[in-house]
């Protein structure tokens, strides 16, 4: 039994937890992605460099 807290759990717990927890955040992960491309672009625009690139 490996994650009965009171032992470390094997390798293969920590990544099967890991690779679960990666794949429930991916919404949140996706809308801070989302967020930041848009200051980028609004940072862009507002100094003029978006339509010269």
């Amino acid at each position: 039994m490996c994650a009965d807290g009171f032992t470390r759990r094997c390798a293969d717990c920590r990544n099967t937890a890991e690779r679960l927890r990666y794949a429930l955040e991916a919404p949140e992960r996706a809308r801070r992605v989302r967020e930041r491309r848009a200051v980028r672009r609004a940072y862009f625009e507002s100094t003029g460099r978006y339509e010269a690139a």
